[in-house]
């Protein structure tokens, strides 16, 4: 008999496999935040391109219009006044329509920005309402779904610079059209803060025309999710003279009395003050503290702008907080007005 040469198998131990595995999770430690990184520059070049197109939509508005400034919001009862109306695709017509009442079930969807600027954006709704992963709109159902035509115009992904630029309009109580800080009075003198026509903005480089923003309740964000919803309106750190919002990084008080946004959020966040009033902590935190419609920042906590020179850039909240890049009539970045 021969002998039978002994077989021996090559195989991993246990200590081979550990150190293959680790060596797969480490790889995954450093390839993971680069992808996602990747995925948000991504996301943020898409929501600039977004803006820069609305942005050449409001100019051409402009141009349309006798350089008027697209305005900020129309009340139903101006619209009645003033004969206009708006379309869908396919001409159905944006409510209101005559004699329509405005309720929670029946929105004013042609007082936003949004549909009067539509048709010089080819209805594209992506351009406004790409941040969500909702499927694309039905162009022929608009006209008859409500809730469709809701959000495209009350919650595209970026707000209007509403009551400074264009002006937020609606009868007063003699039934004449006027818009918000329409007789605004600064240092005891009425002054006209509203821009609305392109070729009077003397600062078209600094005066913001839309942000994104979303409507907020008083409280500090430190971030926001990237479906984030939207709003159609954004308002400065103070609209007139009261304070809307104010960020970590900024050290900016109210106007008389102690109606900081300090004083008043620390009622409601017991323990942040120290935070608050250290300042210049981190200047992409928002403290909202009145409820409204403020910037945020999708994809890396910067909120996207656009400019009324066409330009679009990054900003935090802290980078906001000077008034003269809300209001081109304002000469400090403290501005304020009655």
């Amino acid at each position: 008999m021969t002998g039978q040469r002994a077989r021996t198998t090559a195989a991993f131990t246990i200590v081979e496999m550990l150190v293959v595995i680790g060596v797969l999770g480490l790889l995954l430690g450093i390839l993971l935040p680069a992808l996602s990184g990747a995925n948000r520059r991504s996301l943020k070049h898409k929501e600039l391109n977004s803006l820069r197109q609305i942005g050449l939509a409001w100019t051409l508005y402009a141009n349309s219009n006798n350089d008027k400034i697209l305005p900020g919001f129309l009340e139903v009862d101006l619209q009645s006044r003033w004969r206009v109306s708006y379309e869908y695709p396919y001409h159905h017509d944006v409510p209101p329509a005559p004699s329509y009442v405005v309720t929670a079930e029946n929105p004013n969807i042609a007082g936003p920005w949004t549909w009067r600027l539509m048709p010089y954006m080819d209805f594209n709704h992506d351009v406004v309402h790409g941040y969500t992963d909702e499927p694309e709109f039905d162009a022929i159902t608009l006209g008859t779904d409500l809730a469709e035509a809701e959000d495209i115009a009350f919650r595209p992904a970026f707000g209007y610079n509403a009551f400074y630029v264009g002006g937020w309009w609606e009868m007063d109580d003699d039934n004449h059209a006027r818009y918000r800080f329409f007789d605004a009075t600064v240092d005891g003198i009425r002054r006209n803060v509203v821009s609305r026509s392109i070729g009077t903005i003397r600062r078209s480089t600094e005066l913001l025309i839309y942000c994104s923003a979303s409507l907020l309740e008083p409280g500090i964000y430190r971030s926001f999710r990237n479906d984030q919803p939207g709003w159609h309106y954004v308002v400065p750190p103070r609209l007139g003279t009261v304070v809307k919002w104010n960020s970590v990084g900024a050290k900016w008080t109210s106007v008389g009395g102690d109606s900081s946004v300090a004083t008043a959020v620390s009622a409601l966040f017991q323990g942040s003050r120290s935070e608050l009033e250290a300042g210049g902590s981190d200047p992409a935190t928002l403290i909202v503290e009145d409820r409204d419609a403020a910037p945020i920042g999708r994809y890396n906590r910067l909120a996207a702008l656009l400019h009324a020179d066409g330009h679009t850039a990054t900003g935090t909240p802290g980078s906001l907080t000077d008034m003269r890049k809300w209001i081109d009539a304002a000469d400090s970045g403290r501005f304020f007005h009655d």
